[in-house]
């Protein structure tokens, strides 16, 4: 069972000239991380990527909720060492098998060249939606409060609350779709917070997919960097035309235009 997920880490001001590439950098790394622990299959093309001045967030579809189980078979010693004369499992293999956490019914004998050797076969379950994706949004978000990020202009240590954490701005408050994760040190919820001035302060968000949504409607936020970008440039070639004057060609700067 596939499900779309949502994972916003909601902060102070981040810095203008990094923003777009901090909201890649922060959803592409945690999509990776979900298709290494194999909870979704791969790059579709389809992750939603959020970045404004007070967030980065990231809306990924088709996460398993839990990866498939997989055998694995792990080649410990020469059977000469782990089996005695008698057949029985030697002192050797025992230690190796209580360090595996495995037990003498999982194990064959297996020829490979001229020697035979000892093989333990487990079923390693798969990862579940509450582990693996906690741990992987954790490193995105580590990753993008990281001094040493080189997506960052400038780099500085800040606080939040009790606790340090180094970073462009302090993290307030992560926001997860229906996992029970810390994220720095930061409890995960359902809400998510508006425009400081012109929206709702703290807005339920009821599923990942509803989340774009939701800000547009009661946060006056455009979460989409693209979308409020274009948005930006529509307003100002539409002044611009109201007045009889131009911002210049497309294919021109924001700071020529200006000009």
């Amino acid at each position: 069972m596939s499900a779309s997920l949502l994972v916003e880490l909601f902060t102070e001001e981040l810095p203008p000239k990094a923003l777009k590439q901090l909201g890649e950098a922060f959803a592409h790394r945690l999509q990776d991380g979900l298709i290494r622990a194999q909870l979704k299959e791969r790059d579709t093309g389809n992750t939603r990527i959020y970045a404004t001045p007070r967030r980065l967030a990231a809306l990924i579809q088709d996460v398993q909720s839990k990866a498939a189980d997989r055998i694995e078979s792990k080649k410990l010693m020469p059977s000469k060492v782990a089996f005695g004369a008698d057949g029985k499992p030697s002192a050797a293999l025992v230690k190796r098998l209580e360090k595996e956490g495995a037990t003498a019914d999982q194990l064959e004998r297996r020829s490979e060249g001229d020697a035979e050797y000892a093989f333990l076969t487990q079923t390693i379950p798969g990862t579940h939606t509450r582990g693996r994706p906690a741990a992987c949004a954790g490193g995105s978000a580590r990753q993008a409060a990281d001094p040493e990020n080189d997506e960052l202009p400038t780099r500085r240590r800040c606080d939040h609350g009790a606790i340090r954490a180094p970073g462009a701005r302090p993290a307030r408050a992560p926001w997860r779709d229906i996992v029970d994760v810390s994220v720095l040190g930061l409890k995960a919820g359902r809400v998510t917070h508006g425009h400081r001035f012109q929206g709702t302060k703290d807005i339920p968000v009821a599923a990942a997919d509803a989340y774009e949504e939701a800000l547009a409607a009661h946060g006056q936020v455009i979460a989409s960097f693209d979308a409020r970008r274009a948005e930006t440039e529509n307003l100002l070639r539409a002044k611009a035309a109201e007045l009889g004057a131009s911002l210049g060609p497309k294919t021109m700067s924001p700071r020529c235009w200006m000009k």
